[in-house]
């Protein structure tokens, strides 16, 4: 009898392959989830090239949420091809197509090991780089006339900058305003030396406090977006732009670091689980190798 036996390995080794075929869907998935998410933070530093500012010391972060999300999909290609080479190996039981089938799978472990390292090391750094950024573009980019209202639901202005829609869908999609809060967007107080505030170079609104953006809707997922009405006796947000119902307590910097370590969690999580399902596929294509040899 051979060592793990010929035919329990063979039918263990294709149904992994399935499995594993699946995982490979799944890491596919997520390379693609975070490319398309508008969302996330790859739209904002696709765009670093229209900023000038002090971002220069960050260049070797700009693109490392980027390049795990093609590493990731890389991966999950290549792991499509491996799975369908595994259940050819396992049914025709041909020792070349085993090894080869093993040892592309250990690239691959290797690859998504690499993936999941690279975006651990430049952890730190982008959280300095996501402040830098965000600090730059607010101050020197966002202007005042990105959204619009009606008095109950808030509209997208067509003929504004790139970073001012990206600002105004940042705030209205994660519930926030400005880096640190609503703050950001009122001028220096001399009465308060201790607060320290953006000084905006092109935010000129009519009506003095954050933008529209900064007042909380219904679903911030649809724009146009309802404006939550205010409570009673109380004066609109979108009014007075700091009462009624407004996000600029919360700013958008710890929010968008919160959606980032989120994403990273399930990264790691899956890429944890599916690294774990492809050794034990090296191990059975080795097994069944060594059974095939020993029946021979």
């Amino acid at each position: 009898m051979a060592p793990c036996g010929s035919k329990c390995a063979k039918y263990t080794l294709f149904t992994f392959n399935f499995v594993l075929f699946v995982s490979g869907l799944a890491v596919l998935g997520i390379g693609i989830w975070i490319l398309v998410d508008k969302s996330n933070f790859v739209t904002l530093t696709a765009r670093l090239s229209d900023v000038n500012g002090d971002l220069g010391r960050y260049g070797t972060a700009d693109s490392v949420l980027q390049q795990t999300a093609y590493l990731f999909i890389a991966s999950g290609i290549i792991t499509l091809f491996v799975a369908f080479l595994g259940c050819c190996g396992a049914i025709k039981e041909w020792r070349p197509l085993l090894i080869t089938y093993a040892v592309l799978l250990l690239l691959i472990l290797g690859l998504e090991i690499a993936a999941g390292i690279y975006a651990g090391v430049f952890r730190n750094t982008a959280n300095d780089y996501v402040l830098t950024t965000m600090q730059t573009t607010l101050r020197r980019q966002y202007t005042h006339d990105g959204m619009f209202d009606n008095g109950t639901h808030i509209f997208v202005t067509q003929n504004v900058n790139f970073w001012t829609k990206a600002w105004d869908q940042m705030m209205v999609t994660l519930r926030c305003c400005g880096v640190n809060s609503g703050q950001d967007f009122l001028p220096p107080d001399p009465t308060r030396p201790f607060v320290t505030n953006l000084i905006l170079e092109a935010y000129r609104p009519q009506i003095p406090g954050p933008p529209l953006s900064c007042c909380a809707v219904v679903n911030p997922d649809y724009v146009p977006a309802q404006l939550v009405p205010p409570s009673f006796n109380d004066i609109p947000c979108s009014i007075s732009r700091s009462r009624g119902a407004t996000n600029a307590a919360q700013g958008c910097f710890p929010r968008l670091m919160a959606w980032l370590d989120q994403n990273l969690q399930i990264m790691t999580g899956v890429g944890i689980g599916i690294g774990l399902v492809q050794i034990f596929g090296i191990v059975f294509s080795l097994c069944l190798c060594m059974a095939i040899k020993s029946e021979k």
